[in-house]
C-alpha cells in the first residue's frame, strides 16, 4: 500500500485548498486498485443528504485518474508522465448519500502508453455502489502547459 501525492491548490487532494476535500488516495499494488475513503459534507448536497451529482463527477474522474499510478508508480505526477482526462462516463445507480463514510475505488480496465481505459466506483461500506464511472485518460496536447499555465514543476506533498 503507498500513499500517492497530492497537490496544494487540487479542489479534491490539495492540501491547502480552503474550500477543498482534502482527500488522499492510496495505491494498492497487490489488489490492483487506487482507493480513498470519503465522507461527504452536507453542503455538498443536490437534495438534502444525497451528494451533488458533481462532486460525485468529481471523486470519479479523480479515482479515475489516479488509477494510472498503478503502471506510472514513480513517474506519476511528474513532468515526464502528465496525463488528463479525455472523457468520462458516469452511471448514477442510486443516491450517494452525504455524512456517510464512502470508499471511492478505481482500476486500470487497459493500459497503453499514451492512454488508459479506466473504472471507478463509489461505494457504501457494506459494497453497494451507488455510481460508476469509465474513463479515458490520455497524455495531452503538447502544448498543454502553455494553454493551461501548467508547470511541470507545481507543488505536491
Amino acid at each position: 500500500m503507498q500513499e500517492q501525492k497530492k497537490s496544494l491548490g487540487c479542489f479534491l487532494c490539495g492540501v491547502e485548498n480552503p474550500h477543498g476535500m482534502k482527500l488522499t488516495w492510496f495505491s494498492d499494488f497487490e489488489q490492483g486498485v487506487v482507493w480513498t475513503d470519503v465522507e461527504v459534507a452536507p453542503y455538498y448536497n443536490g437534495y438534502p443528504g444525497v451528494t451533488h451529482g458533481g462532486i460525485v463527477a468529481a471523486l470519479l474522474d479523480e479515482t479515475s485518474f489516479r488509477a494510472i499510478a498503478l503502471e506510472e508508480k514513480e513517474r506519476f505526477l511528474t513532468d515526464e508522465r502528465v496525463f488528463v482526462t479525455g472523457s468520462l462516463n458516469i452511471h448514477y445507480h442510486k443516491p450517494t448519500p452525504t455524512g456517510q463514510p464512502l470508499r471511492v475505488v478505481g482500476w486500470i480496465k487497459r493500459a497503453g502508453d499514451k492512454r488508459y481505459e479506466t473504472l471507478a466506483e463509489i461505494r457504501l461500506p457494506d459494497g453497494t455502489v451507488t455510481a460508476s464511472g469509465r474513463a479515458l485518460i490520455m497524455k495531452p496536447a503538447d502544448d498543454f502547459g502553455d494553454q493551461t499555465g501548467f508547470s511541470s514543476d507545481w507543488p505536491v506533498d
